[in-house]
């Protein structure tokens, strides 16, 4: 699989006639899947020039990579696209289920192939879909299991054993520990405590930019909005507490530094592939640069994936990585580099504090903490908002709204709305002021914030 540059695309079927009416269909960054042979998947390919048009890009790398999996099985199997059968996708999707996914993933995976013969059954490519469709429901894809919502948060000593004794290499007494590895424990425990402190998405701070915040700092922090990287490139405004951007100055001057001065040698090797930076506009948050021969100029919010981890700022003798968070290539650490380093910290913690170690902390885990935390003290918040609005009379249904924990809580998170009216609250002033009382308030060793958050909702219900 490869993803297309619909200007070489078209270079290459003017030099190559056979190859015209291939990529015809070409759109900018869609994915191109070939056989093993090097031959273009055609009716894969013209596919996903449709659902690129459509979707987001995160969706389009997301399904592609699940398309991916079902064309290997298909040639594994020797199976024909246009003449698959019931049978076929029902094996698919049982040597799916077998690898132990959960219903949630098993259910993602179907989708694409479901959309993908209804495109060839309105193409005229097939005749009929190959499963037995009976009002909503067909014969060949996963059911969703009815769910409840599942909260998983850390109390503050499972976070601080997590943080100290998984990431940071210390015993649980507080000693160092001379049998620890790992090398960049800065890095590693600011990633967790930006996610802790902000409620951002692994994807949305592993990729953060540091020209992103540092141009808007004010005494009690930082603010600064995301699009490209967030679930559904929903645009929103991310609080990063005072005490975290101390973290990230640390990190910054003392290991990053040293990370970035050590992988100088790697990154002249691969200056090719970087994202060179022409001009950052510091001021008005934009950023131009050229990347695989062409130049870009975005906002720094809306720069896409696959650019920021490469963007890089060129100096007359060194080249400096614009990633906040950098690996030893002087790159972006990946999502998978991330996510083995909490599994690696849950394991040591395991092994070291059993009785802090119930289950495995991933970086999600962090993102529900934020929120269970934050939503009592935006509880707070609003019962002494409302107070000083008994005086003055109820108010309008959007003051009455404005002040709702759970839609600002909403809209910290970059959730989808439940209903129109929600686009129209806005966040309440002093929501930088609300984060840093929460977490330095947060000293409550004993008590669960999932059972805290459940409480929280019940009351809210009653009220």
């Amino acid at each position: 699989m490869f993803w297309a540059d619909k200007d070489r695309a078209e270079q290459f079927a003017k030099t190559n006639h056979s190859a015209e009416t291939q990529f015809s269909h070409v759109v900018d960054g869609m994915p191109l899947f070939f056989d093993t042979n090097l031959r273009p998947i055609t009716l894969g390919n013209r596919f996903f020039s449709e659902y690129t048009k459509l979707a987001s890009k995160n969706s389009v790398k997301a399904y592609a990579s699940d398309f991916l999996k079902f064309l290997r099985f298909a040639n594994n199997q020797g199976i024909d696209l246009v003449n698959a059968k019931l049978s076929d996708i029902t094996s698919y999707r049982v040597s799916r289920s077998k690898l132990g996914h959960s219903n949630a993933t098993q259910v993602r995976e179907m989708v694409i192939v479901r959309e993908f013969y209804k495109f060839l059954l309105n193409t005229k490519s097939i005749d009929e879909l190959p499963w037995i469709t009976i009002g909503r429901t067909n014969s060949a894809i996963v059911k969703s299991k009815a769910r409840g919502m599942r909260i998983r948060a850390l109390t503050h000593d499972e976070w601080q054993t997590f943080y100290d004794v998984g990431l940071g290499g210390n015993l649980p007494n507080g000693d160092l520990d001379p049998s620890f590895r790992g090398t960049n424990t800065l890095r590693d425990r600011l990633g967790a405590k930006l996610a802790l402190t902000t409620g951002m998405r692994l994807r949305e701070w592993r990729t953060l930019l540091t020209a992103e915040f540092e141009s808007r700092l004010d005494s009690d922090g930082a603010s600064f909005p995301i699009e490209s990287m967030a679930k559904g490139e929903y645009r929103r405004t991310i609080y990063i507490p005072e005490d975290t951007l101390h973290d990230i100055e640390l990190y910054q001057s003392t290991e990053r530094r040293r990370v970035v001065r050590k992988a100088q040698n790697s990154l002249r090797a691969n200056r090719h592939v970087l994202a060179e930076a022409i001009n950052l506009d510091r001021l008005n948050h934009r950023i131009t640069y050229r990347f695989n021969g062409s130049t870009f100029t975005y906002p720094l919010h809306r720069v896409p994936e696959q650019h920021r981890k490469v963007l890089v700022s060129v100096g007359s003798d060194s080249i400096e990585p614009l990633s906040l968070f950098v690996g030893r290539s002087g790159q972006a650490l990946s999502e998978r580099a991330w996510l083995a380093k909490f599994q690696d910290a849950s394991r040591r913690v395991e092994g070291l504090v059993p009785q802090r170690a119930s289950t495995k902390v991933t970086p999600h885990d962090l993102r529900h903490t934020f929120a269970v935390v934050l939503l009592r003290e935006l509880q707070l918040l609003a019962a002494k908002k409302q107070t000083q609005r008994a005086n003055l009379g109820t108010g309008t249904i959007w003051e009455q709204l404005a002040f709702n924990p759970l839609l600002v809580l909403q809209r910290l998170l970059g959730h989808a709305s439940p209903a129109t009216t929600a686009i129209y609250i806005h966040y309440i002033d002093d929501s930088l002021d609300v984060v840093n009382i929460a977490f330095e308030q947060w000293s409550n060793s004993d008590k669960d914030f999932a059972e805290l958050f459940l409480d929280t909702l019940e009351k809210w219900e009653n009220v």
